[in-house]
């Protein structure tokens, strides 16, 4: 479902709808949106703004539908927390207006809510390991004409993503499957390329992050010239995937679509040199042993 802008709503609120949707679907005795209407005492149109998420879902009204249809205390707490916590304006991700647009603010408030980020890149380091002077020399590249404070800004962000691998009360785990030929790009030129390599064994050792290598003599594999992100959370909903275009950035909700991620992930894994191999071989390739 494609939600219009500014209005549309934000990444927990949208998982308040699904997780509502789902909780109709698996109610015993079965029911239907009408029956629960009925039963809450609303009109259908005020339960289906809910479930479609064309509205935000209040508190109350959340614990409304998780008493009607049974749904454990826990469960329901946790759904009605994520419902409250839509609803804040205070984010720090809101600090970054300028670096920040569509799709990809809906990443980064994703991003910052997950627990696990697992990333398949083709020709680029992953962005919660690249270096300030790589990812700088990234937006110059892209940019027509590179704004400085802007650079500056998407700096200061991705600074801001990073700390999360190192954050003892809130991590996030990284588990970062990269092409070897990303490697091999001179990003920056020389010296950003071997301070960024050098990056990568530094945060290697990072209980927090998994980095493995896909050797080139490797060829064609599942998902061969696809990059993306999958972003998990600590419940049993599904998480949601981003793909990055050149202008804007494509957002994946549906929990089959997700499920078809996570599986492409677990195969591609099955062709990746194992973390310690990856290091040595990050190695080689800054000292040009390849």
């Amino acid at each position: 479902m494609e939600l219009d802008k500014p209005d549309a709503l934000n990444v927990r609120q949208r998982r308040v709808a699904r997780t509502l949707r789902a909780w109709l679907d698996r109610a015993e005795p079965k029911t239907s949106q009408v029956a629960l209407a009925k039963d809450l005492g609303w009109s259908p149109a005020k339960l289906n703004k809910f479930l479609t998420a064309r509205v935000p879902t209040p508190f109350a009204e959340i614990i409304a539908i998780a008493t009607v249809l049974h749904v454990g205390d826990a469960e329901r707490d946790r759904v009605a927390s994520m419902a409250r916590a839509g609803m804040e304006r205070d984010a720090w991700w809101r600090s970054y207006s300028d670096a920040l647009s569509g799709d990809f603010a809906d990443f980064i408030q994703t991003e910052a809510e997950a627990t696990s980020i697992w990333n398949v890149e083709m020709i680029l380091v992953p962005g919660l390991v690249q270096t300030a002077a790589y990812s700088a020399a990234l937006v110059r590249s892209w940019l027509p004409e590179p704004d400085e404070a802007l650079i500056e800004e998407r700096s200061r962000l991705r600074q801001q993503r990073q700390s999360r691998l190192t954050n003892r009360e809130n991590p996030l785990k990284l588990h970062a499957v990269v092409h070897e030929a990303a490697l091999e790009q001179e990003i920056g030129g020389p010296d950003t390329m071997r301070q960024q390599l050098d990056h990568l064994l530094t945060v290697a050792e990072l209980p927090t992050v998994t980095l493995q290598l896909i050797p080139k003599a490797t060829g064609a594999y599942p998902g061969f010239g696809i990059s993306y992100v999958v972003i998990n959370f600590d419940h049993a909903e599904a998480g949601a995937v981003y793909l990055e275009s050149l202008n804007s950035g494509l957002y994946i909700e549906e929990s089959a679509e997700v499920q078809a991620y996570t599986l492409n992930f677990e195969r591609v894994l099955t062709h990746a040199l194992p973390a310690k191999a990856t290091v040595e071989r990050i190695r080689r390739i800054r000292d040009g042993r390849t």
